[in-house]
C-alpha cells in the first residue's frame, strides 16, 4: 500500500514537472488548449496509424492476434528515443493513451497485462523500463490486472541489430522464465512492448508465458518497425 502510494506522489510529481497540454513532445512547439495528447495537430497527421489487426500465423509467432498502433518513422522514433535515453519519461503516458485508442479499435478479451522484461543490468543503466512505465499510464486506463514482476529476462542477450530473422530467434531462446506461475496459469494476456520488428523477444516472452500456464497471449506494440 505504501509503495502504491508512493508511485501515485511520484507521478503526480512527474506531471508538475512536466503538465500536460503546454508543449508538443515531439517539435516542442505551444500546444493549443484543444490538444487532448502531448502531440501538436501537425506531428499528430505525420503519425502513420495502423488500422488493421496483424495475422501472426504467417510470421510463425504464437499470439492470437498483433496489434501495433504506428509505423516507426520519424515522429515516433523520436517519442520513444526521448523516452528510451532521454529520460523524458512522462512521453510514456502520451504513449499509453495512443495504445488505449489502438485497443478501442478492437474487441479484445484480456485479464491481464504483461510488460516485455529488460534484463538486469540494462535496467540498472537506463535506470528503468520504458515498457513498465507505459504498461503503468495503461493500467490506470485499462484497470485490468497488473503485475510488474511477472516475466524476468535471465539472460544478458546480443544486441539484436546485427543479427538476422534467425539470428534474433537464437539468440532469445531460453531469455526468460516466469516469476511465479500461479500468476499467469488460464489467463488471457495482453503482452506489451514499444517496438516489433522480426518479434522475437515478445514472441520468446510469449512462449514462456503459454509454457507457464497462459491461456493466451495476444501483443499489443506501439510501433511497428521492419527488419
Amino acid at each position: 500500500m505504501l509503495i502504491n502510494q508512493l508511485c501515485d506522489y511520484f507521478d503526480a510529481l512527474l506531471d508538475l514537472i512536466f503538465p500536460s497540454n503546454i508543449k508538443c513532445i515531439v517539435c516542442n512547439e505551444e500546444l493549443n488548449l484543444i490538444d487532448t495528447i502531448d502531440i501538436c495537430e501537425k506531428c499528430f497527421n505525420k503519425i502513420e496509424f495502423i488500422d488493421w489487426d496483424e495475422d501472426s500465423s504467417g510470421l510463425l509467432l504464437s499470439f492470437e492476434h498483433i496489434l501495433t498502433v504506428a509505423i516507426y518513422n520519424d515522429v515516433i522514433k523520436k517519442m520513444i528515443f526521448d523516452l528510451k535515453y532521454y529520460d523524458k519519461t512522462h512521453i510514456a503516458k502520451t504513449i499509453a493513451h495512443l495504445m488505449n485508442r489502438k485497443l478501442g479499435e478492437f474487441d479484445l478479451d484480456f485479464d491481464m497485462i504483461v510488460a516485455i522484461p529488460l534484463h538486469s543490468s540494462k535496467k540498472r543503466d537506463r535506470g528503468f523500463n520504458q515498457v513498465h512505465l507505459i504498461c503503468k499510464h495503461l493500467n490506470k486506463l485499462l484497470k485490468k490486472e497488473y503485475k510488474e514482476d511477472i516475466l524476468a529476462r535471465t539472460k544478458k542477450t546480443e544486441d539484436m541489430n546485427r543479427l538476422t530473422r534467425l539470428q534474433r530467434f537464437e539468440n532469445v531462446e531460453g531469455a526468460f522464465r516466469v516469476l511465479d506461475m500461479r500468476l499467469v496459469m488460464n489467463k488471457r494476456i495482453l503482452l506489451i512492448d514499444d517496438v516489433l520488428t522480426t518479434g522475437a523477444t515478445a514472441n520468446a516472452c510469449s512462449n514462456t508465458l503459454i509454457e507457464a500456464g497462459a491461456k493466451s497471449v495476444n501483443l499489443l506494440t506501439f510501433a511497428r518497425g521492419y527488419y
